[in-house]
Formats: C-alpha cells, sequence, structure tokens
C-alpha cells in the first residue's frame, strides 16, 4: 500500500486509487452538493413562501367554498353574493396550510333564507356592486379546523 503524502497545497493524492484530485475540485463538488437541494426547489419558491395554489386541487376548492361560506354566514347583506370569478389563489406552509384567495363577487338575485340552487347573478352593476375580495383560511388538517383569517367584503 502507498503512503499518503500532499503533494502541493492544491492537490492531494487518494491513496488507495493513486488519484490526484484538486483541492479546489473537492471544494467546488462539496459546494454543489450544499446547494443542490436549494436549487432543485427555486422553481417552487421560497421554503414557507407564497406560492401559487392548484385550484383543481379538492383541499384548494374545500378551503375557498368554506370561506364563501362563512362570507355568506356573516355579511349583513339581505341579498346573497356570488363569486364570479377566482383571481388568484396563493398557499402558504405555516403551522397548517394557508390558503389567500382573491375574488371577484356579486349579489345574486336571491334574499338570504331563500334557496341559493336558483338565484341568478344581477348583471346591473347597481344591484351587483361587483367587489374584489381578498379571502384568507387557515386549515389544520390534523385538527380537523378551518378558520377565516380574513374577508376584506365584510
Amino acid at each position: 500500500m502507498q503512503k499518503c503524502s500532499v503533494q502541493s497545497s492544491l492537490s492531494f493524492r487518494l491513496c488507495s486509487e493513486g488519484l490526484k484530485i484538486p483541492r479546489m475540485f473537492v471544494k467546488l463538488v462539496a459546494v454543489v452538493l450544499v446547494l443542490a437541494p436549494c436549487l432543485a426547489m427555486e422553481g417552487s419558491g421560497m421554503i414557507g413562501g407564497l406560492t401559487d395554489a392548484d385550484m383543481d386541487d379538492t383541499k384548494v376548492q374545500k378551503a375557498l367554498q368554506f370561506a364563501i361560506d362563512e362570507h355568506k354566514k356573516a355579511s349583513n347583506d339581505m341579498w346573497i353574493s356570488h363569486v364570479t370569478r377566482v383571481i388568484s389563489a396563493k398557499e402558504q406552509v405555516v403551522g397548517g396550510m394557508k390558503y389567500i384567495f382573491t375574488v371577484e363577487m356579486v349579489r345574486t338575485s336571491c334574499r338570504k333564507g331563500e334557496r341559493e340552487g336558483t338565484c341568478h347573478i344581477c348583471w346591473n352593476p347597481n344591484i351587483a356592486q361587483l367587489r374584489v375580495c381578498t379571502l384568507t383560511v387557515w386549515t389544520r388538517s390534523w385538527l380537523g379546523k378551518m378558520e377565516v383569517m380574513e374577508d376584506t367584503c365584510l
């Protein structure tokens, strides 16, 4: 077996292989191995940061429906509101999951307490009162809890 010795300050020898590898190369490999997970996550945003939510995901849909239902309960308006468009949906991993929806809401032709299945959207701007709202929902699935943290249209 060969005896290991440092050949110079810029390289060292792998004794078992008899291979000379520059120290800078070893340092570069170490840096790449440390940074690889960060680079792999670059497209997904910062850990714990806001990312776009997938509106086809059932968890996202449930959170939005919960926010809409809670809005209807808490609203003092005598008319039922309806979401006509989801402008954006974001999610953030917190102690659970936080969803932030920006939606367009309008009044319908139904008063609170009436059957909602036959409600029509009022297209008259004076009656419809188009509003852009932010609805923030915090879910903690392991507790079976959902909570509306913000509703800018109340």
